[in-house]
């Protein structure tokens, strides 16, 4: 864990939350990060622990389509021990390609933003 996520520069420190991109092909299920700051991509060959996430103090958006619900899952608990004071998870995809599950996490043990 020595290395920021895909775009975290573009992440300005007075932004409250962020959306990360997992599955497949995040880049392409993201959009173009530069024109929209606070979005990073956890790359498909990645694991979620290989990152430092900037996300202490934030809410995160997850979406998790077509994702490993267990690297998902690892994810969560990663952006929790990172700061995160909730994390709001779509995964699942269905046959329309809509999110099948949304969840919530409240995490109660956050760091406190600097």
């Amino acid at each position: 864990m020595s290395r920021l996520p895909p775009f975290a520069r573009f992440v300005p420190s007075e932004c409250r939350e962020v959306k990360i991109y997992a599955g497949p092909n995040p880049w392409e299920f993201s959009g173009h990060c530069r024109a929209m700051p606070g979005r990073l991509i956890l790359p498909p060959d990645a694991k979620p622990e290989d990152f430092l996430w900037p996300v202490n103090g934030r809410e995160c958006y997850v979406f998790g389509l077509d994702d490993d619900e267990q690297r998902i899952t690892r994810l969560i608990a990663v952006l929790g021990r990172a700061g995160a004071t909730v994390v709001r998870v779509s995964w699942g995809e269905t046959p329309r390609g809509e999110p099948l599950r949304f969840s919530v996490f409240r995490l109660e043990g956050a760091r406190r933003a600097a």
